[in-house]
């Protein structure tokens, strides 16, 4: 795992710390949505296209965390 690898690196003072610490954000933003919000925020006209997938990739991670009972509160 990315952040395993990121936290090992910085624990052993590995140089290597500041390229994982970059992936390390760049993945959070692609998995997290974060970055095709932006790109819906920033007009033009393929917005409602990208509004579109944002709107699937969120209802994706609700039913991801509903199948763990964590959106309905049954115990996981």
């Amino acid at each position: 795992m990315l952040a395993v690898a990121f936290l090992e690196a910085v624990s052993a003072g590995d140089d290597r710390a500041v390229e994982l610490a970059a992936s390390l954000a760049e993945h959070t933003l692609e998995e997290s949505g974060a970055r095709l919000a932006l790109s819906v925020l920033d007009g033009g006209p393929l917005s409602i296209t990208r509004a579109i997938r944002l709107a699937e990739h969120v209802l994706k991670g609700f039913a991801g965390a509903d199948a763990k009972g964590i959106a309905s509160g049954g115990a996981s």
